[in-house]
């Protein structure tokens, strides 16, 4: 038979009998009728009765789903994945990141000694001490100028006023205007001159604080912390997760090419499946998930699909698909991120829903000799072996397409009893 199960279930209340709920007389197989099939009834003694744990279900319309049972592994989700590595060249000082320690953005996970970062704070250092140099040296000559400017503005005004009484001379006019005019040149040149080199130091300031920005240090900090001076600083955490490696010991040399710790986000957990070429066009993105792990055999775990890769691999024919899920603790295991990198199991992808008009429990099924039967209930402690034909199910529904009617009973606890008093009472 084959199998559709995954996702929700949308199932009307099922009568659940309990078995104590008989309470006639003792019958024997002889005072049992023929079925219409010619297979004899049989009952179960009634000294059997109360401990055979015998239960039994009506058959009842339900919404079931299609579904695509695809084999699963559990794979590192990459978009959670954080390389880290250092930005200078340098010598590890101290590290405090730990292999499975959980860490979050911004957590320390060591220290370097940087020659060039020394360099690179030193450089911004003065660079801001110069710029501050400038602004000072801009302000205080022009205040000087602006004197000068000003007192050959007074001699010029005093020789206009002497020049209308005619008590001075022109030349002595004319060389006042031209002192004062070039009071005014030297002041404005001098001026341009200090704001344009006071502009390419703020340029050069900027630079420098870009460059510790690069670094990851912060330009203020750079000022005040005398560690940043000594070529000293702490590599964090870009992003949360736990360090799943690391690649550093103390006083080890390292320079930008070297990957110093990996950083993996566990959730949410990728499951990836690969689907045949056949099975594509059943899928689609946003599907339902029921994944069924072999570590967690009685836990199922829901998702959906997020991706449909782009191209087929060319030996297996087949489409690799990805599954997010919630990867939270769960009872049978509260250990963080249950699922992990690695783990093995199955999905059943929901592809279709519909309505079937008789669905039973799949534990009610029993298959001998290719075929598929239930034991179905007469009331008096009376059972009948039943064949039947399925179709799809999902969450321990099947559809049952033949050989029962909406109502009817069947076993669906101690099937183990039944199928022992069957075979006893043929004997």
């Amino acid at each position: 038979m084959k199998k559709f199960r995954f996702g929700s279930l949308l199932l009307p209340c099922l009568a659940l009998a309990g078995c104590g709920g008989d309470s006639s007389a003792s019958l024997n197989a002889a005072q049992v009728p023929l079925d219409e099939g010619g297979l004899k009834a049989f009952i179960v003694p009634e000294s059997q009765w109360a401990n055979a744990g015998i239960q039994w279900q009506a058959a009842a319309a339900a919404d079931l789903q299609t579904t695509l049972a695809l084999p699963v592994s559990v794979d590192a989700n990459l978009d959670r994945q954080a390389h880290v590595n250092t930005r200078t060249p340098g010598r590890i000082r101290q590290i405090h990141g730990q292999l499975g320690q959980h860490v979050e953005t911004g957590d320390p996970l060591c220290q370097v000694e940087s020659p060039e970062l020394s360099g690179w704070v030193g450089a911004y250092r003065r660079a801001l001490a110069l710029r501050l140099s400038l602004q000072t040296t801009l302000r205080k000559e022009t205040e000087l100028l602006q004197r000068s400017v000003d007192l050959a503005a007074s001699i010029l005004e005093r020789e206009k006023e002497l020049a209308d009484k005619a008590v001075t001379t022109r030349t002595r006019l004319l060389d006042a205007e031209t002192a004062w005019k070039e009071a005014v040149l030297r002041r404005d040149r001098r001026i341009l001159q200090l704001e344009r080199e006071l502009e390419l130091q703020h340029i050069e300031v900027q630079s420098g604080a870009g460059r510790l920005l690069a670094y990851g240090i912060d330009p203020e900090k750079a000022l005040t912390d005398e560690a940043f001076a000594r070529g000293y600083y702490a590599i964090a955490a870009p992003a949360s997760g736990v360090i799943v490696e690391r690649h550093i010991t103390l006083e080890e040399y390292v320079d930008p090419s070297q990957e110093l710790f990996l950083i993996q986000g566990f959730n949410p957990a990728w499951v990836l499946a690969a689907a045949n070429e056949r099975d594509i066009s059943k899928l689609r993105t946003d599907a339902e998930v029921r994944l069924f792990m072999d570590a967690f055999p009685d836990h199922v775990f829901q998702g959906k699909v997020t991706h449909l890769e782009h191209h087929l691999e060319n030996l297996s024919r087949s489409l690799h698909v990805r599954i997010e899920v919630e990867n939270q603790p769960i009872a049978a295991w509260s250990e963080d991120h249950p699922l992990r990198p690695g783990m093995f199991g199955r999905a059943e992808i929901v592809t279709g829903r519909f309505q079937a008009d008789i669905a039973i429990p799949e534990r009610a099924l029993l298959f001998h000799q290719g075929k598929t039967f239930v034991y179905k209930h007469l009331g008096n402690r009376r059972f009948l072996r039943q064949e039947v034909q399925v179709g799809a199910g999902n969450s321990g529904l099947v559809a049952v397409e033949s050989g029962l009617q909406a109502g009817e009973e069947v076993a669906v606890e101690g099937l183990f009893v039944l199928k022992s008093l069957e075979l006893a009472d043929e004997e």
